[in-house]
């Protein structure tokens, strides 16, 4: 299981003010993977800006991450996946 990605804005949609939510889900997210013993990965933290936003340098679209973003990503998989077959 893993985070939601920071978002706090939707260029598509810009009266909506996701930031808040995004942190309240994960927040729902980590509790549930904990209670459940579940691998979490928290991406959230790493790539959050100072205005609860996706990194500019991670994602153009201050939603999706570009490669740069998938390269901050990729680690936390990886160590969360062999963290899980050890199980």
């Amino acid at each position: 299981l893993c985070s939601v990605l920071p978002a706090n804005r939707f260029s598509w949609q810009p009266d909506l003010a996701p930031a808040e939510k995004v942190v309240e889900l994960n927040g729902l997210l980590k509790a549930y993977a904990d209670k459940h013993d579940i691998p979490y990965i928290d991406y959230y933290t790493p790539m959050v800006d100072a205005a609860d936003g996706l990194k500019k340098e991670l994602g153009e679209d201050g939603v999706h991450p570009n490669v740069d973003g998938y390269l901050v990503m990729e680690p936390l998989l990886e160590f969360a996946l062999e963290e899980a077959l050890k199980k």
